[in-house]
């Protein structure tokens, strides 16, 4: 425990969490990089991969923010992109007319299984040089300190909403 940071802190947890930053930092850019070679953001490709995964390829918007991970606003500026690059479409829901479903068009989907491919290998890239033991061992510390996050992110949320 170190009190050089304003009370007892655990100095070694956080240069871990400076380290998981900066890794997440510069794995992002380098994702970006790759995204923007192809003329998308990380969010839009997101939208076309759960879109892709849907057997009818459809969803209602609010399935999208909720599966993307981003606000209901954020998904509409998605999927109003997508719509311009001619990879979605927007529709009436035929099982309830007031709703709005968006799927994906012939040219999204040959568009995002084209580039599968290569952005699959260009992440098994990064994991490929570790054993299966360290790839399991990296999977359950990125999957609980994902629960850690969003745990702490809903305490935040829950403790403005009430004070």
């Amino acid at each position: 425990m170190s009190q050089g940071y304003g009370g007892k802190v655990d100095r070694d947890a956080v240069l871990t969490c400076q380290l998981f930053l900066r890794v997440a930092k510069v794995t992002l850019e380098f994702f970006y990089t790759n995204f923007q070679a192809h003329d998308l953001s990380p969010g839009q490709y997101s939208t076309l991969l759960v879109l892709l995964a849907e057997p009818a390829h459809q969803l209602s918007p609010s399935d999208i923010a909720e599966r993307v991970g981003v606000s209901r606003p954020a998904a509409t500026g998605l999927i109003e992109k997508l719509i311009k690059k001619r990879f979605v479409k927007r529709s009436v829901d035929h099982a309830d007319r007031r709703s709005m479903t968006v799927s994906l068009t012939d040219k999204g989907r040959a568009y995002i299984v084209g580039y599968l491919p290569d952005q699959f290998q260009l992440m098994a890239s990064l994991v490929k040089p570790m054993s299966q033991s360290k790839r399991r061992v990296l999977t359950d510390v990125l999957v609980e300190l994902e629960h850690k996050v969003k745990n702490q992110k809903d305490k935040r949320v829950k403790a403005k909403s009430h004070g």
